[in-house]
């Protein structure tokens, strides 16, 4: 029975080195993959912005129109439809750039792509420390840290966006008869995501704790 157990502690034991070497590999393909995106978009809206002097610019809307459109003749004994409604659409913009817009589109473009990008490189950070087998240490409380304040940032950047392009495509939705509004949500779950994340940081910093307190101990 003793020779089981250590077998299947082994085995755990394996099997848990194969997976965080396997979450390590991925991250660092997405941070690297993250770079050459990021050129690419960024070569992309630099070409876009000073040969044509327009943005292409991708806005979610609701379209409320949809509570008109009809839905009978697809009722079945076992469910009834009643009505249609928030129905969303992604609407194209073509924007004439001036000083004022291309600063937004700068600011709110860098701010995403810092916090992406600090998430990503936090959780490689992490990783690699999972891969070392040190978890328990300052360094990955703080970084955990980083990563629950960072995808809580990037919810509310958006929820800043969306009011930001709601105050600049104003007249155009207007002009529609109120059938188009810009979405705007506060993510929920990226919230929550990040709440989690910073007590998981918590938890690292009583792991921690309890490390440094056992190694004076002995």
């Amino acid at each position: 029975m003793f020779c089981v157990h250590l077998d299947r502690n082994k085995i755990s034991s394996f099997m848990n080195r194969i997976i965080i070497r396997g979450l390590y590999i991925l991250t660092n393909i997405v941070w690297y993959l993250f770079w050459v995106f990021l050129v690419i978009i960024v070569i992309g809206i630099c070409i876009k912005m000073f040969t044509t002097h327009k943005l292409e610019w991708d806005v979610p809307v609701t379209i409320n129109a949809a509570k008109h459109l009809p839905v009978t003749g697809m009722d079945t004994a076992q469910a009834q439809v009643s009505s249609l409604r928030d129905v969303e659409g992604l609407m194209k913009f073509k924007v004439q750039l001036t000083p004022l817009l291309s600063a937004i589109v700068v600011v709110f473009f860098s701010l995403s792509m810092f916090l992406f990008g600090s998430v990503l490189y936090n959780t490689r950070r992490i990783f690699q420390s999972l891969k070392a087998e040190v978890p328990f240490n300052l360094e990955n409380v703080k970084r955990l840290r980083y990563i629950g304040l960072f995808v809580i940032a990037m919810a509310v950047i958006n929820f800043i966006d969306a009011f930001v392009k709601n105050a600049l495509f104003k007249v155009q939705l207007q002009q529609a008869g109120g059938i188009y509004h810009i979405k705007i949500v506060l993510g929920f779950w990226p919230v929550i995501t990040g709440l989690i994340i910073l007590v998981l940081s918590e938890v690292f910093r009583k792991g921690y704790q309890l490390k440094v307190d056992n190694e004076s101990f002995v």
